[in-house]
């Protein structure tokens, strides 16, 4: 993991004795932080971890005073390393402290040393593979990977993932896994994430829990069909269809810990089809044509979230993780399991090119522009999806040069609420 480090948030405070400087010092600290701070914290970092190992800090706080706002370019970064340096070659940090990763405040005055706000937060030892597991884990309960995880295909997720069961280290971290397995959300998720091979490596690595089989497979007789048959393509045998369930024998558990938390909704959930809210006005329409929608409500949200990916990606394969907005804009929670391929009409892909022709049409701009460009330009984009204090949500999409278009598109997308949507949805698209 050399030279791999990741920041969630990172922020700049600075104390002025006055206003009059602060538009021109914001962007020299910009410019500051991002070509020379940043460079200058990665190779610091690179010397914490050894092979193999990761290392997990939640937040450091550093406060540096400088003489003059003159003396900014040469002393800010000076300071900030000389305050980490001190954390990280200290002998507390051995025992269990550490640092965090958010440079919170510069402070100017006339004197003063560099210092350490608050008392340092632990920091985590962990292996590469604890923490595939670890995000393997959250996936299942989820429905969507945390923020520092894996950022290449699912599908390689999922080959990692299933060759981590097969190891040895998988007895250790199969403990965590066998209580999910009484959980319908996370067994769910399963069937209609991972293929066949992946479910069976599951059921090995699980066959030193006496019992586990048996009991997943009263669970899993008590979900859809669907579910049912995909696990028993895996070889799990299911208890006869007749048979009740006894007094004793275990039931499904609802996992208390499966929706987003707080600080998820808070901090912020990412997602790579933001501009799908462009499509907003066409949406209801475009879902009743294809009988999803009566009377003003989702009648099938688990082929709807697909049905709008399709106007994103044209494809009809898309991993849970990906469909984030999806769920929100079909109204059923985040944390709702949906296969990651369904079975798509052809009407779909026509009305998907009707929405399309006619975005193109009304957003005059847009000229010869064809579908797959507005995909690509503006649909497939980058996004930040956070709940706001009063229950609302907030979209934030990553910005690109040609944005500007977006003046003449001749509907508002800055606030979506679909006639099943229970909270609004505010874009932040500026």
């Amino acid at each position: 993991m050399m030279g791999t480090h990741l920041i969630r948030k990172q922020t700049v405070e600075v104390e002025l004795p006055s206003l009059e400087p602060a538009l021109d010092l914001q962007q020299r600290v910009s410019r500051l932080v991002q070509e020379h701070l940043n460079p200058a914290l990665s190779k610091q970092f690179d010397q914490l971890s050894g092979p193999n190992q990761i290392l997990r800090l939640d937040q450091i706080s550093v406060t540096v005073q400088i003489p003059s706002i003159s003396a900014l370019e040469d002393q800010l970064v000076e300071q900030v390393l000389q305050s980490l340096e001190k954390v990280l070659s200290d002998s507390e940090l051995k025992k269990g402290k550490g640092l965090t990763l958010t440079l919170e405040e510069t402070n100017f005055s006339t004197s003063g040393k560099p210092q350490i706000d608050e008392e340092p937060t632990p920091l985590t030892k962990i292996s590469e593979e604890e923490l595939l597991w670890e995000a393997f884990v959250f996936f299942l309960r989820k429905g969507y990977l945390p923020w520092w995880s894996f950022s290449g295909h699912f599908e390689e997720f999922t080959a990692k993932t299933q060759h981590l069961l097969q190891t040895e280290s998988g007895p250790l971290l199969r403990k965590s896994l066998a209580p999910l397995l009484q959980t319908k959300g996370a067994v769910v998720r399963l069937a209609y994430q991972f293929p066949k091979e992946f479910l069976q490596a599951v059921l090995r690595s699980c066959e030193e829990e006496s019992g586990l089989s048996q009991n997943l497979g009263q669970v899993v007789s008590s979900l859809p069909p669907p579910v049912q048959a995909a696990w028993e393509k895996a070889e799990l045998v299911l208890p006869p269809k007749s048979k009740a369930a006894k007094s004793g024998e275990p039931t499904p558990q609802e996992d208390s810990s499966t929706s987003p938390s707080k600080t998820d909704e808070k901090e912020g959930l990412y997602l790579q089809n933001a501009g799908l809210v462009l499509l907003a006005p066409f949406l209801e329409t475009y879902l009743h044509t294809g009988g999803l929608v009566q009377n003003h409500l989702v009648t099938k949200p688990l082929d709807a979230v697909h049905w709008l990916q399709f106007l994103v990606t044209g494809q009809n394969r898309t991993p849970e993780p990906e469909l984030l907005l999806n769920k929100l804009l079909c109204g059923i929670p985040l944390d709702t399991p949906v296969p990651a391929e369904v079975v798509l009409p052809p009407v779909c892909e026509k009305e998907a090119q009707n929405v399309l022709e006619a975005v193109i049409r009304y957003w005059v701009v847009l000229k010869n522009t064809s579908p797959a460009g507005l995909r690509e330009g503006f649909l497939q984009r980058s996004g930040r999806l956070s709940r706001k204090p009063d229950g609302d949500w907030l979209l934030q999409v990553e910005q690109k040069s040609y944005d500007m278009l977006l003046s003449s598109l001749p509907w508002s997308y800055s606030l979506i609420k679909l006639p099943w949507m229970s909270q609004i949805l505010w874009v932040d698209w500026a």
